[in-house]
Parts: C-alpha cells; structure tokens; sequence
C-alpha cells in the first residue's frame, strides 16, 4: 500500500532530491517533479488531475519551494529547453571575450528569455526562479557593455527582475557600474537612456545591495543620473517640437524614469537589511546639484501631467533633512507643487504627489506657515474632494495639516475656518480600514486642539469622537487616538497587556516603574544575590575608619 506523507521519487532521481531537501532552501528540478506525477499516474493508477495535485501536496509537506517548477501540468517542454538553451549560450557568451560574441546567437537568447519571463507568459514567475538559479542575472550584467544588444539586455533586464526578488539579487555590481558609465556617457538618445534609467529603478526597489552598488562614489551613479536628467531637460527646451519622440520614450518620459530611478535609489524599502544608506545618498543628492536640476524639469516640462508627478516624487526623495527643503523652498519647489496643483487638479498623480511633497516641506516651521496661510491649503481640500475614492491623496493632505498645526495655534484656527475639521473627519469615514490615514487623522486633531481649546467644539461637531474612537481600536493609530481624545477633554483610557499578560489601564509614565537596567549584561539571575551575600563592610576588609 501506499505511504502517505513521504517524499517519492523515481530511484535514479531519489538521493540528489533528498540532498536538495537538506539544503536551507529546498528546490528539486523540473525533471524531479514530472517524474514524480508520471510515477503516480503508471504505478499507483491515479488521474493526471490528482497526480498532479498528489505531487504537489507531497513534495510541499517536505518542504520544497516550487516557485522554480511548472506545476501547472501543462506540456512545456519545448519551452522550457528553449529557456535553458539561452541561459546556457549567455553564460558562455558572458565567459569570453566579449568582442568574439555572436550577436545574432544572443538577440535570439535575449528574446526567448524575454518572452519566457515576460508579463503575457503564464509561468513568467517559474521562468524568472530559473533564470536566477541559471545566474542569469549575473550574465545579463557582463552584456550591458557589449554595445550591439544593449538595448535588448536592457529590455530583458526588465522583464527578469519585475517582482522579482531572486533575480534582483543576482545582479552584480559590475552590472550597477556598467549602467551607470552607460548613463554618466549619454548624449540624449532618448530610448537607450529611458530603458537603462527603467532597469535602474526596477534593479534597486526593495534590494538595498544594488542600491549602494550603485552610489558608491567611484561609480558615479547618481552623477550619472543628474547628467541624463540635465541633458534631457536641456534638449528639450532647445527643440523646436515640445516633445521629440524616439520610439516609445519622449525626453519628458526620460526625465520621468531618471526620477522614478532617483526614488528607488534613495528610498528605504527593503525590509530584509537592518541598515540603509538612503539618509546619506539622499544628502549625497542634495550636494550634488539635484534640487535644481529637477526644479528645473518643473518649469520645463509643466504641461506633462505623468512627468510632474515624477518629479515631484524625486523633489520629495531629495526632501531628506531641513537643509535640503531650505534649498527646494528657496529654488522654488513650494511654489512649484501650489502652481502644479493648480494646473492639474483633476490629474490624481500629480495631486498626490503634489501633496505628499507639501506634507515633505511641512517638516519646517516656516515652510508650513507659508504654505497654510497661501491658497495651497484650499488646494488641498479641492483635490481631495474632487479624488474622493484616493485614499493616498487623503492621507497626504491629512498628514500635511497634522504638520502645519503642530506648534502654531495660527496655522490651527486658519485649517478650522476653511473647512479643515470637515475634511478630517470625511476622509476618516471615507477610509475606515486605511491605517495611515486614520492615524494621520489622529495626529491632526490632536495637533489642532493641543493649544486651541476654543476649537474643541467646532471638531466635535461632526461626530468626531466616534471616528476617532473606531480608529483607537486599530493598532497603528491606538496612542494617536487615545492622545487626540486626552487634548478633546472626553473621557478616555488606555488598556494595555505587559509581558506577563496582565492588564494594564492607563499609561505609564516616565519614571512610574523602576527600572531593570543593568551597566554589566548578565544573563545569570543569580547575580544580585551573589553580589548581595559577597557584600562586606570597609571593616571587615581591614580598613581603619
């Protein structure tokens, strides 16, 4: 009879699966697997369905991670070879001497691989795992510099590494050079730059190693990347036509991937790593000219909706300390987003991150005195009212209020007269599972009472403690909430379970509990009491007193 629950494989295939098992990642090849469905099929009599599924079960109960596998039971193994085919020539075209490569034999490669791990394939995920443990990536990475294919590893680049952690990982970084010199050496060809500044950007979201691969100072990259930004804005204010089109890529679009490129670069996503250099290389940013540059892009490029919510977004990652938004506020960046939000007011992008860059520049006191006494706080009301179903968009304007009322009772009664109560608590029932927005919320009615008593009424007009008691029961938003109904004067209290499960009502204040602070770690619980019984008196030492 049949043994459940054990991991069966044909015997020549039997000792390497188990071995495969016994590594940290466990993985089985595609051959492994199909022999394993066709076993259930010939020796236990099962349906093709219930082999396949049988199979599954299995080698998962074990497991095995089969995110390399075709589970689908669908007959591919035409394409698959094709895929191994060009993996196997871009290794050893990548091996050797790039100028005795057979260009034609790796167009062809570059297009299965392309195809294979392209959005349209139904296993481009199981295409993408393969590509990684085959080191694609790695081979990818020596033919950026073989100029011939460029454009195609560019174009195949992208389709590997889209959601793709593992291949991400792959890359090397001497890949993250090549594209930067590539980049640092552009003369304004719009299609080549657009496509290395799309690999750039899809190479270093969520995958802090590319990140610093690519910022390290004798790679250039962020020069690299201003240069392109400059050269793209400056060819475009010299054309005769707006937007001079090479392909599928215009110079506003360039300009748009150099600063989704920029975001990847400074932002700190990549939840894996400790540590993160984006503070430093944001500041890295600033020094070297990127404020201008893409201020610059504002003015030049005004009338495109997609680049200015680009931009906006690179402004807003450069946006890292009271130094840079100085800078940004001085070149005319507060201005920009007023007049942007104005222009393109029913384009949900631009009023998003438009918004997100005034929530930015807040952060500053004068900044956000500037902006809530201008008409960029009635602009922000607008925008959320006329993209009533964005709950970014809401949560970025709520955001920006909470800063511009915090310390300055001006600021506050100036948000309450124009309406600011009812955008809170319309954006707060709008979004009740939104976490950040409700905490954001939260903070902003707490920041406007704090020194406002006399604005307590008009808030708790629209039914405001009980919106803001629903978001105390959220975890992101409970000590927001519990603050925001302290400074309202309702009666609220806080309960909370320590370490040993016990309740606890109310908060803890500094100093309420002694604390268990030790100046020398020692995990012997014994300790005090050691220290306690060896304890002896100057006397007793011998010490005359």
């Amino acid at each position: 009879e049949r043994l459940t629950g054990t991991l069966r494989c044909p015997r020549e295939e039997q000792a390497p699966a188990m071995a495969a098992l016994a590594q940290t990642k466990k993985r089985i090849t595609q051959q492994t697997f199909d022999e394993t469905v066709r076993e259930n099929i010939e020796e236990f009599e099962m349906e093709p369905a219930e082999a396949l599924a049988d199979a599954i079960q299995q080698f998962k109960s074990q497991g095995v991670d089969l995110t390399n596998v075709d589970i689908s039971g669908v007959d591919r193994k035409e394409q698959r070879q094709a895929l191994s085919n060009a993996l196997e020539l871009l290794t050893s075209t990548s091996a050797s001497a790039l100028a005795d490569a057979d260009v034609s034999a790796v167009l062809e490669a570059l297009e299965v691989i392309k195809a294979a791990c392209g959005s349209s394939s139904q296993t481009s995920e199981v295409s993408k795992s393969v590509v990684a443990m085959a080191h694609g990536p790695r081979s990818l990475a020596v033919l950026v510099d073989l100029d011939p294919v460029r454009e195609a590893v560019l174009e195949t680049i992208k389709a590997i590494a889209s959601d793709s952690a593992e291949c991400k990982d792959g890359f090397t970084a001497s890949g993250m050079a090549a594209l930067a010199r590539h980049l640092a050496a552009s003369t304004g060809s719009s299609s080549m730059d657009g496509k290395a500044c799309e690999a750039v950007a899809i190479l270093c979201t969520k995958t802090e190693l590319n990140k610093g691969h690519f910022v390290k100072k004798e790679v250039a990259g962020l020069q690299a990347l201003l240069h392109v930004l400059q050269v793209h804005t400056a060819m475009n204010e010299a054309s005769s036509v707006p937007a001079a089109a090479e392909g599928d890529f215009t110079h506003a679009k360039v300009v748009a991937q150099a600063c989704a490129a920029l975001k990847a670069v400074l932002t700190f996503d990549d939840l894996r790593r400790d540590f993160s250099g984006s503070y430093d290389s944001s500041r890295a940013a600033v020094e070297l000219g990127f404020v201008k540059g893409l201020l610059a892009a504002t003015k030049e490029f005004r009338e495109d909706g997609e680049c200015m919510a680009a931009v906006f977004t690179g402004i807003r990652a450069v946006a890292c300390n009271d130094e840079a938004v100085q800078q940004i506020t001085a070149g005319g960046g507060m201005q920009a987003a007023v007049d942007h939000l104005k222009l393109h007011g029913a384009d949900v992008a631009v009023c998003r991150q438009a918004a997100a860059l005034m929530r930015n520049l807040s952060g500053n006191d004068d900044v956000k005195t500037s902006l809530c006494q201008s008409e960029a706080l009635e602009l922000l009301f607008v925008s959320v009212n006329t993209h009533m179903n964005d709950g970014v968009l809401a949560e970025h304007v709520l955001a920006t209020l909470a800063a511009m009322a915090l310390r300055k009772p001006d600021n506050c009664d100036r948000i309450v007269a124009a309406g600011g109560a009812a955008i809170i608590t319309q954006s707060m029932r709008r979004f009740p599972a939104l976490t950040p927005l409700q905490r954001q919320g939260c903070l902003a009615v707490r920041n406007l009472v704090a020194r406002n008593p006399h604005l307590r009424e008009p808030l708790l007009e629209d039914d405001t403690e009980n919106l803001l008691r629903a978001a105390g029961k959220i975890p992101g938003s409970i000590d927001a909430a519990y603050a925001a109904l302290r400074d309202l004067k309702l009666e609220v209290e806080m309960v909370s379970l320590d370490e040993n499960g016990n309740v606890q009502v109310g908060v803890q204040m500094f100093g309420q509990v002694k604390s268990a602070f030790k100046a020398v770690w020692d995990d012997n619980p014994d300790t005090e009491r050691a220290m306690a019984d060896a304890a002896r008196s100057p006397a007793e030492l011998g010490f005359k007193l």
